[in-house]
């Protein structure tokens, strides 16, 4: 959803043409990644609890790509770095108020151990890295093709997830995964 956002978006605001190529490589994406989403009885199933993550998932894109369209639209003259470090700090402010909402007090939330505060870290440094290029390539390329790539970040994940854990795509999710990289190839096209 968020690269259909985005392409939106950038039509709007940003003057990006929506080609042809465009239309096609957002339908690849969107239908290969409905094939790769394994639900519980199917999409008449969508709102039960075991399915609930898929609206997550779904809205969760489509917010990130309203905020990649914001950080496209201002050309002030600040460095990436800047800005992408006042993003993060506000996430961070923004998760740490809605789990205290949640969870009550932040204090019972943080039994972490050795190993899993190493791990989050070293994570968190990578992610900050990602959204340091991702920003960058906002402010040189077109949104609506960085978008696309940058979200083709699970077709990594899921090639990870496969030689990691073990984790098998059914016949459906390979041929959803095949669909989103062709999409994902249209783009940069």
């Amino acid at each position: 959803t968020g690269v259909v956002v985005t392409v939106l978006l950038a039509a709007v605001f940003l003057d990006e043409q929506i080609t042809p190529a465009i239309v096609l490589g957002s339908v690849l994406i969107l239908t290969g990644t409905a094939l790769m989403c394994a639900l519980h009885g199917g999409v008449s199933q969508l709102m039960d609890s075991e399915n609930h993550w898929v609206i997550w998932g779904t809205v969760s894109p489509a917010l990130q790509a309203i905020s990649n369209m914001l950080a496209a639209l201002d050309k002030t003259p600040v460095d990436t770095s800047v800005t992408t470090t006042i993003r993060m700090l506000t996430v961070v402010v923004c998760i740490c108020t809605l789990a205290r909402i949640k969870e009550g007090p932040l204090g019972r939330q943080v039994t972490l151990g050795v190993k899993k505060l190493s791990s989050l870290i070293i994570g968190g440094v990578i992610l900050g890295v990602s959204y340091l290029l991702m920003y960058e390539a906002f402010s040189l390329g077109k949104v609506s093709a960085v978008t696309a790539i940058v979200r083709a970040n699970f077709l990594i994940t899921t090639m990870l997830a496969q030689m990691i854990f073990k984790e098998k795509l059914s016949k459906k999710g390979t041929a959803g995964f095949i669909l989103v990289l062709f999409g994902v190839a249209l783009f940069v096209l």
